[in-house]
């Protein structure tokens, strides 16, 4: 995350939570490098006086106490050594295999899609199962809730809190950040991700760019 966006997403949340008096956020952000990037932003966020309450996995990679908030967890079905274990031998096997082709890419990215799902779905399924929980984060009354899109978890306790939303991501692999923008992004010009294609691309490319986008909704669902 780049220091201008990261500023215009503290402007948006203090404008959220008012500029005249403290508001209360609930963060629910994603792992590994999404939190690194959110935290500063966080930290900054309680340190200027808002009630902010992080909710993560008991277990994770990264993510844990910081300073000015309040962290919450709830339980998994799996360890951290477990989710390094499985992590690490995804990666392994995303990156080894040989993305040559067109073919081969749409392949890697559908495997991606699968190693998401897995890690995403656990974690959705430990929070909302947590009746007490989500009884307490009710109880807090959040005047928005700051989520990472790149897993569903905080999409789904904004909806089930009934509480504003404020996504900070970019580039999210089923192009939700696009579709939440509004922005155009047509097939012949956007290249899909993991395609390698620029924005320049021949005759090819855009066949091959406008089947990868008509096949996306199918590979995310």
């Amino acid at each position: 995350m780049n220091d201008r966006m990261a500023a215009s997403v503290l402007f948006l949340c203090l404008f959220c939570l008012g500029s005249a008096e403290a508001g209360k956020l609930l963060v629910v952000p994603s792992d590994g490098s999404h939190w690194t990037g959110m935290k500063p932003l966080v930290k900054e966020l309680g340190r200027r006086g808002n009630q902010v309450v992080v909710v993560i996995p008991e277990a994770s990679l990264s993510m844990g106490p910081s300073q000015h908030t309040t962290t919450l967890t709830y339980p998994v079905n799996y360890t951290k050594a477990q989710l390094e274990e499985q992590v690490n031998a995804g990666v392994s096997a995303l990156t080894s295999v040989d993305i040559s082709t067109d073919l081969a890419r749409l392949q890697n990215f559908i495997r991606t899609l699968d190693l998401l799902n897995v890690l995403a779905t656990r974690n959705v399924e430990g929070l909302l199962s947590n009746k007490d929980l989500l009884k307490k984060l009710q109880e807090y009354n959040f005047d928005a809730i700051l989520a990472d899109p790149f897993e569903p978890v905080g999409a789904i306790a904004g909806e089930y809190l009934s509480i504003p939303a404020i996504y900070i991501q970019t580039n999210h692999p089923c192009g939700a950040d696009t579709l939440a923008s509004q922005c155009p992004a047509p097939a012949s010009y956007v290249p899909q991700p993991l395609t390698h294609f620029t924005d320049r691309m021949n005759l090819w490319q855009r066949s091959v760019n406008l089947v990868r986008t008509l096949l996306q909704p199918m590979a995310c669902e």
